[in-house]
């Protein structure tokens, strides 16, 4: 309301709670439920984020599964290794994007049709 928008940058904070990720993450569910993907939003909170006027529609320079991939690329340059612990509080979202990662690509080398296109899988081998 203050800003007459609720465009929210992804690392905006407001009293100490993230609500940039939050968005971000309101978002990314509300495609997944779009695309067929789980976890989604439930209709209900669709709804309430709707009556926000929320831009459901636009679609960001990046798309999350690239910054996710940039902030990896970030931590590996900071700690020199890919390992991001799954209990990592300074970048929670982080953690589990990475631990989701990590079994999308066990799924594609036992077999399993996974999620992950050819340019993912490949940028994810160049940082391990």
């Amino acid at each position: 309301q203050k800003h007459g928008h609720v465009e929210v940058p992804a690392q905006y904070q407001h009293n100490g709670n993230k609500l940039g990720q939050w968005v971000k993450t309101q978002l990314s569910l509300y495609h997944n439920g779009n695309e067929g993907n789980l976890p989604v939003l439930s209709a209900e909170r669709i709804y309430m984020i709707k009556n926000l006027a929320l831009a459901w529609g636009e679609i960001p320079d990046s798309t999350p599964w690239e910054e996710q991939f940039q902030m990896l690329s970030d931590y590996k340059e900071r700690f020199g290794h890919t390992d991001v612990p799954l209990e990592w509080e300074e970048n929670a979202e982080l953690a589990q994007w990475v631990n989701n990662q990590r079994n999308k690509f066990r799924d594609l080398k036992e077999g399993t049709e996974g999620s992950l296109n050819d340019e993912q899988i490949m940028m994810l081998v160049s940082v391990l």
